[in-house]
C-alpha cells in the first residue's frame, strides 16, 4: 500500500506540476511558445533542401513495447529523414501501462522533447492542449499544405481545442462498428455459425461450447470494452465521459455508471463466473499480447473494419474471423481525439518536428518502415504495394504513427481494403457537438478523483469480478463524493455557453 501511494502520489504530483510549470512560460514571446512561425521559419525549412537545414536530432514518445530488430528499422528509419529533412530521431518506446505516469512526470518537470503520442483515452490530448503542453499548430499547418491535405477538414475541425489546433490525427477508420475476432481454425473445426450473432449475449453459448471442448483455451482476453457499450445503438456523445443528450443538450450520467449499460456488466459478470476470461483477467498488463502468441486465445472484441481480419491475422500469427457486434460508431470528438501526435511546448525545433509529422504522413518508404522493418528481415515484398510479415520480427502500431492509407497490403489483405475504409469514413456521421471543447480547469481535481474512481471500478465490472448490483452502488457513491455533480454543473455550463454561439 505504501508503495501505490507513492505511485499515486508522482502521478498527482505530475499533474499538478504540468499547469504550474506552463503558466510560468506562457508569457514568453518565442516562436515556439506562441505557435507562430519565425520568418522563414515553416515556409523557407519546407522548400530548403535537407543539406541546407541544420542537423538536429528529435525526440519522440511512444505508446509501446520497443519492438524486435528496432535499432536496425530505426536505423534505417533515419536515413530517410536525414536524407530528406536533415534530422535523426530518438524514438523512445513506454510501456502501455507506464505511459499516462511516465508523460505526466516529463511534462510536469518541463523535460526537452519534440514529438509524443496522444489521445482521449491516454495521455488526455485535450487535457494536455489546454494546460498548455502542446504547441498551437494552425500558422504552422497554414504553411505546410502537404500535411494539411492529409485529413479531411472535418478530422481537423475534430482535433480542435478551443477553435486551434494541437495534434496530427493519425488517419484510419473513424467510424467502424465493434465487433469481436475468432481464430478461424475453432471456428471451422466446430462448424460454429455466426450468421445469427447479433449482439454480445449472442455469443455466450458459443463460448460454452468450445470451452467444453477445448478446456486449455481461454475464451475471451478480457471483458466488454466501453465502447461498445453503447455500440449496440450507436455512441452518444459525450463529455469527460459524461452523456450529453442532444435533444435537450442537457449532461446525464456518468457513462461508466450509467444504469442503461448494468446489463453489459451482469452479462460479463455470467462470463467470469462460467472461466471464459483468463484467471489474471484483474491484473493483465495493458497490451500483453503471450495469450495470442502462444495461441491460447479464442477470442476478443476489435474494430470491426475493413480488412480486420487479415491486420489480425499478421499480428497474431493466426487465421481470424471478425464478426461486428454494432452498428458503425457515431463519430465523437473522443473518436477524432483517439489517436493523435503532438508537438510538445518544450521542443527547440518545432518547425523541424513539423516537417518529421509531415514526412511520416506523407513519405511511404518512412512509415512503413517504421510500420513493418525491413526488407528481407521483418517481411518479403511481394510487389510493389505488397509484403509478406515475417514471425517474430519487428512490427509496430500503424495507428500510432501517421496516416494509415500509406501502408502496404500485408497478406491476404484486398487491394480496396484503404478505398473501402475512406468510404466508411466519408459516410460517418459526425458529433454535432465535435467542436465543443470543455475547459477542465474548474473541476480538475474533481475530475481526477472522479477517474481515479473509474480506474477502481470499471476493471470490476467490464470483467465481472464481483455483483455487479453492489459494484456499482459503490461505484455511484464514490463518484457523487468524488463532485460528480460539480463536474456535471460545469459541463452543462460550458454546453449552455457554447449553443449560444452556435
Amino acid at each position: 500500500m505504501k508503495q501505490m501511494k507513492k505511485v499515486v502520489g508522482a502521478v498527482a504530483t505530475g499533474a499538478l506540476l504540468v499547469p504550474m510549470l506552463l503558466a510560468g512560460c506562457q508569457g514568453k514571446d518565442t516562436a515556439g511558445e506562441t505557435g507562430t512561425p519565425p520568418a522563414g521559419g515553416a515556409t523557407a525549412t519546407a522548400a530548403a533542401t535537407a543539406q541546407s537545414l541544420p542537423e538536429v536530432k528529435l525526440v519522440w514518445y511512444l505508446r509501446g513495447t520497443k519492438p524486435k530488430n528496432a535499432e536496425a528499422v530505426i536505423a534505417k528509419a533515419n536515413e530517410i529523414t536525414k536524407a530528406k529533412i536533415n534530422a535523426t530521431v530518438d524514438y523512445r518506446f513506454v510501456e502501455p501501462g507506464d505511459y499516462d505516469q511516465k508523460m505526466q512526470l516529463i511534462m510536469g518537470a518541463g523535460e526537452e522533447f519534440d514529438i509524443c503520442w496522444t489521445s482521449s483515452w491516454s495521455n488526455n490530448y485535450v487535457s494536455n492542449a489546454s494546460k498548455g503542453a502542446y504547441l498551437q499548430l494552425d500558422d504552422y499547418l497554414a504553411k505546410m499544405p502537404k500535411l494539411k491535405a492529409v485529413l479531411p477538414e472535418k478530422v481537423w475541425n475534430g482535433v480542435k481545442v478551443n477553435g486551434k489546433i494541437y495534434g496530427v490525427n493519425n488517419y484510419q477508420v473513424i467510424g467502424g462498428p465493434q465487433g469481436m475476432s475468432f481464430r478461424k481454425d475453432i471456428i471451422d473445426k466446430y462448424k460454429i455459425n455466426l450468421d445469427n450473432v447479433k449482439s454480445v449475449s449472442d455469443l455466450t453459448p458459443i463460448l460454452e461450447q468450445v470451452k467444453a471442448q477445448e478446456p486449455d483455451l481461454v475464451m475471451v482476453k478480457y471483458g466488454i470494452p466501453f465502447v461498445s457499450l453503447y455500440g449496440e445503438s450507436g455512441i452518444t456523445p459525450r463529455v469527460e465521459d459524461f452523456l450529453i443528450d442532444t435533444n435537450t443538450w442537457k449532461v446525464g450520467s456518468y457513462m461508466y455508471a450509467d444504469d442503461s449499460i448494468v446489463k453489459h456488466y451482469e452479462l460479463m459478470r455470467q462470463w467470469y463466473q462460467k472461466g471464459f476470461f483468463p484467471q489474471n483477467v484483474a491484473t493483465a498488463a495493458e497490451g500483453d499480447q503471450s495469450l495470442e502468441k502462444a495461441g491460447k486465445l479464442f477470442a476478443q472484441f476489435e474494430v470491426a473494419k475493413p480488412g480486420a481480419d487479415v491486420e489480425l491475422a499478421q499480428k497474431y500469427g493466426y487465421e481470424v474471423m471478425v464478426k461486428p457486434l454494432t452498428k458503425p460508431l457515431f463519430v465523437t470528438k473522443a473518436t477524432l481525439t483517439s489517436t493523435l501526435n503532438a508537438v510538445s511546448r518544450t521542443s527547440k525545433n518545432p518547425e523541424r518536428a513539423l516537417m518529421l509529422l509531415e514526412l511520416m504522413n506523407t513519405d511511404k518508404d518512412l512509415y512503413n518502415t517504421m510500420v513493418f522493418g525491413l526488407d528481407n528481415q521483418d517481411y518479403k515484398k511481394n510487389g510493389d504495394n505488397r509484403v509478406e510479415k515475417i514471425a517474430n520480427t519487428y512490427q509496430f502500431d500503424a495507428w500510432q504513427l501517421g496516416n494509415q492509407f500509406n501502408a502496404y497490403f500485408s497478406g491476404k489483405q484486398s487491394d480496396s481494403v484503404w478505398e473501402e475504409t475512406k468510404k466508411m469514413n466519408d459516410a460517418a456521421e459526425i458529433d454535432p457537438m465535435v467542436d465543443f471543447s470543455f475547459d477542465l480547469t474548474p473541476v480538475q481535481n474533481e475530475l481526477t478523483q472522479i477517474k481515479a474512481a473509474q480506474k477502481e471500478f470499471y476493471v470490476i465490472l467490464k470483467n465481472g469480478l464481483d455483483d455487479p448490483a453492489k459494484a456499482m452502488k459503490n461505484f455511484k457513491d464514490k463518484l457523487a463524493k468524488s463532485g460528480e455533480e460539480k463536474v456535471r454543473a460545469e459541463i452543462q455550463k460550458q454546453i449552455d455557453a457554447w449553443r449560444k454561439t452556435k
